[in-house]
Parts: structure tokens; sequence; C-alpha cells
């Protein structure tokens, strides 16, 4: 059996356990604040890319034309009106961007109007069913469906000390528009 001698203690031995310990501890929340980030940052984005979808697909009539020339208009203004963080969606409804038929850019924004309808296949009839087809539609139907896409980055703060760059964020909505008609039918023939 030994003895303790008096005087030889440890003192202190556990200082540096508790220093490595804590730099880890606080990458790893730093690390959770930089996901988060990105998490609020996203859907930050898809709210402003659901409200440019739905306000484009709502600007659609039935009238000819179908009043296409105001849907992108009236979907890039809306979702302009949404921040990420503190800032304004990038975007101006008075500089859109028609590089190809039916989709429209400004900025940070991209809206595709399209159709959304019955597709009949009697070869196949198992493959029926309503589709959506973005951008562009069939000639013989009218624009119903509008795909708004927000594209930014999301901000970081601690990843920068290990030198990673802002994450890119996206975010896609697909609205719909389906008029219904309704029809009563009175039997009055007793």
């Amino acid at each position: 059996m030994r003895l303790k001698q008096p005087g030889r203690q440890r003192r202190g031995a556990i200082i540096p356990l508790v220093a490595i310990t804590l730099i880890a501890l606080l990458g790893m929340v730093a690390l959770a604040i930089d996901i988060g980030m990105v998490a609020v940052a996203k859907t930050q984005a898809q709210n402003a890319a659901d409200t440019g979808a739905m306000v484009g697909v709502r600007t659609f009539n039935g009238q000819t034309g179908y009043n296409l020339a105001n849907a992108p208009i009236n979907a890039i203004t809306a979702a302009t009106q949404n921040k990420i963080f503190s800032s304004y969606v990038t975007g101006s409804p008075g500089s859109i961007a028609n590089p190809s038929a039916d989709t429209y850019t400004s900025g940070a924004v991209t809206v595709e109007c399209g159709g959304y309808y019955y597709i009949y296949n009697d070869a196949n009839p198992a493959s029926e069913g309503f589709q959506i087809t973005i951008p562009g539609k069939a000639a013989t139907e009218p624009y119903t469906a509008v795909r708004a896409t927000i594209t930014t980055t999301s901000p970081i703060f601690f990843g920068a000390i290990w030198g990673a760059t802002p994450f890119n964020v996206k975010a896609h909505a697909i609205a719909a528009h389906r008029p219904r008609d309704v029809l009563i039918i009175m039997d009055l023939s007793g």
C-alpha cells in the first residue's frame, strides 16, 4: 500500500483538458450558428418565391392574351417586397430580361409561365393526369401556372475563420390556377 506524500498534489491538471474541450465546444456552437443562418435564409427565400408565384398566377385571366404581359411584372414586384435578413430581394419590375420564351429574370428573381392541365393519353391511360408544363404551354391551353425562383447567398459569421465562403441559397415555388365552373341543375319535372 502506497502512502500519499504531502505536497505532491497535481494542481491545475484539469485546465488543459478544459481548454481543449472548450475550443471544440465553441467551434460546434459557431457551426450551429452558421447552419442556422443558412436555414433562415432558405426559409425567407422560400417565402419570397411563394409570394411571387401566387401573385403571378393570380394575374392570369381567361381573356385573350391571358394578361401574360403583367404576370411577370406583378410576380417580380411581389417577390422583391420580401426581405432576406435585413435586405430586400434584388430585382426590379422595370428591368426584366426575357432570355427565352415564357422566362423572365430580374435580379435574384426568375419567373417562368406555363400551364397546368389534364393530359389525355389513349395509348397509355395510366399516364393520364394533371401535369405542369413550365416554361411554355400547349398551344390549345391557357396560361395557368407560374414558377418563381429566388437565388441568393446566406451570410456566414464564424465560417470565415476557416476560409468558408457564403452558401448559395435557392428556393422554387410553383402556383397553378384552376378556375372552376359551377353549374346548378334544377329538376322541375316533379
